[in-house]
């Protein structure tokens, strides 16, 4: 899971967990309720809760449910993942993006919701 903290033109303050284990979803979650950030950018498969699942505790969350999130997978339709995504849209995640991306469409996406 990637925070953005500021919005600035340069995109340049970004805060990613970061440790030799996997990023459990709970402690991330915990950064963004003390952080604060304009974006949170989040794989839909994560270790102990999927990204929809997170998507919905941030926006039912008063302290983070403007966050804004980008979700991105690398699940296709043959694994079943429509309903995932569903849940995670209705959530209000702002945009699935499906991997392999490529960078300037990943850039494209954060000037959008971010530069707006």
């Amino acid at each position: 899971m990637t925070l953005v903290e500021s919005r600035s033109e340069r995109l340049s303050k970004v805060w990613a967990t970061k440790s030799s284990k996997p990023p459990q979803v709970p402690e991330a979650l915990d950064k963004a309720y003390s952080v604060h950030p304009d974006l949170i950018m989040m794989d839909l498969r994560l270790p102990g809760m999927n990204g929809d699942e997170a998507t919905v505790r941030l926006k039912r969350n008063l302290s983070t449910r403007n966050i804004l999130v980008v979700i991105s997978t690398a699940w296709t339709t043959a694994c079943n993942i429509g309903d995932r995504v569903d849940r995670a849209l209705a959530a209000g995640a702002e945009e699935i993006l499906y991997k392999p991306f490529h960078l300037p469409m990943l850039r494209d996406v954060l000037r959008t919701y971010l530069l707006a």
